[in-house]
């Protein structure tokens, strides 16, 4: 049963429940501990004593002198915050509000965003569209080297007994194809002449190859002919006077050390050219066309022979 207990001045009224939680009246509990029984309160039943005793009641008037009860519970929090389903009925340690878990039902059209097989597909094409374009820019090619094989010329010329000596610049293109530059380390040429090695240049100058370009360079080597290495007589070739006794040709073979990315890399290339070890400064190329043959006829004379007569006998 439920009853209204007001105080001196009329102006606040508790309303008490006089039935327990357990669904007893509070007088069959006083009747009870009278003969002899004590009454051992719930765990629900302490809840709901501590929440009594931080409950205040507030009321409040109308202006126009009718009096209204509205009556608001305001939980006193120590330490905690509302529980945000409890309906305003209960709270939570301040410590565990992050930890909160928030249960979304099955059909929630949040758990099912729109596009979302659109979002996905062009996420996959955009990573392999930029995999492909990678892979197509920054994929190796070659370095290849080009030589157009000129006629080889000396320089600084010097012919002695059984001693040739002289120096010859040979050009050659380097050809970078890749999307992005190289840098060529150095050049090592070896002239070889019948199967013998007669020189060996190392140039160790550094030359960048842009983007898919091509750079010019040349190789200086000295070659020398004399008793050591066996050819001592290309003395007497060289300084003969007829030029095509000056032209060899002569076996180059050509190393270029490149690197790129952090990569180092060789590429090589062959060469036969023709070499001149005379003072003339270009091949000799003869020009002398043969003149036609000429028959000549021979005339042949006929002797006849003629009867002499003699007087006196015949012949």
């Amino acid at each position: 049963m439920n009853r209204i207990d007001t105080s001196v001045d009329g102006d606040r009224q508790i309303l008490v429940n006089d039935t327990d939680d357990s669904g007893e009246n509070s007088s069959d509990a006083r009747k009870r501990q009278q003969n002899g029984y004590h009454h051992v309160p719930s765990p629900r039943e302490n809840v709901i004593t501590q929440r009594n005793n931080g409950l205040v009641l507030n009321s409040s008037r109308v202006s126009d002198g009718r009096e209204t009860d509205t009556n608001t519970y305001t939980e006193l929090l120590r330490g905690s915050v509302p529980c945000p389903t409890c309906r305003g009925n209960g709270s939570i340690p301040k410590e565990q509000e992050g930890q909160l878990v928030a249960l979304i039902p099955l059909k929630d059209k949040r758990l099912k965003p729109r596009r979302t097989y659109l979002y996905v597909c062009l996420a996959v094409f955009l990573c392999l569209t930029a995999a492909g374009l990678l892979l197509f820019f920054m994929f190796p090619r070659n370095v290849t080297i080009e030589s157009n094989k000129p006629f080889l010329s000396p320089q600084n010329l010097s012919i002695a007994v059984q001693s040739v000596q002289f120096l010859i610049s040979n050009p050659i293109n380097i050809t970078n194809q890749n999307y992005f530059p190289v840098t060529v380390n150095s050049i090592t040429m070896s002239v070889l002449f019948r199967t013998k090695v007669v020189t060996t240049s190392n140039d160790k100058n550094t030359t960048t190859v842009p983007i898919r370009d091509t750079v010019s360079t040349s190789v200086t080597a000295q070659l020398k002919f004399n008793e050591l290495n066996e050819f001592g007589y290309m003395a007497i070739l060289c300084n003969d006077t007829n030029t095509w006794f000056h032209e060899f040709v002569m076996v180059f073979d050509f190393t270029v050390s490149y690197s790129y990315l952090g990569h180092d890399e060789m590429t090589s290339l062959t060469t036969y050219q023709s070499v001149s070890c005379g003072n003339d400064t270009a091949p000799v190329i003869s020009t002398h066309k043969p003149q036609p043959l000429t028959t000549t006829k021979v005339t042949t004379t006929e002797v006849t022979t003629s009867e002499v007569t003699t007087k006196g006998g015949s012949t």
